[in-house]
């Protein structure tokens, strides 16, 4: 089973997370759903450094205050077909603002409340995470702040 990073990326001036719009195409994971900056784990790398390296990489962005949450396998889609993956799931915060993003993968970034993604199209996966996990994301930003 595949595992990867995910980090829910908050910019405290918007009270916002920033998510990605996938590419729309078969040949990703989940193509044409918004989704969490991250990617595939190598396997000589922790999930934490995988996280930075997929974020730089994506985004050329830099990460503040980094704490994981937990991990979860998630089904996604690929090929039309489901598959499962080991995702562990990460906060952070940024001040980044969107012309400071420089995405290299997807068509585009934008900063949406949970709530305002919840009505966007979304990986079921995603949805189920945020909806399970809303308070631990929520208060372990909060926590992040503090430091």
């Amino acid at each position: 089973m595949e595992s990867v990073s995910k980090v829910f990326i908050k910019n405290p001036k918007f009270d916002k997370y920033l998510f990605v719009l996938r590419d729309n195409s078969q040949s990703v994971v989940n193509p044409n759903t918004w989704s969490l900056v991250g990617g595939r784990i190598k396997s000589n790398e922790t999930p934490e450094n995988a996280l930075k390296r997929e974020v730089k990489e994506e985004s050329n962005i830099n990460l503040n205050n980094i704490k994981f949450i937990r991990k979860e396998i998630c089904t996604m889609v690929y090929k039309q077909k489901h598959m499962k993956s080991n995702v562990y799931f990460f906060i952070a915060d940024t001040d980044a603002d969107l012309r400071q993003i420089k995405l290299t993968e997807g068509q585009k970034v934008a900063y949406y409340s949970l709530n305002k993604l919840l009505k966007l199209n979304v990986g079921n996966w995603l949805r189920h995470f945020i909806r399970k996990n809303r308070d631990l994301i929520k208060d372990g930003v909060k926590e992040v702040a503090k430091r």
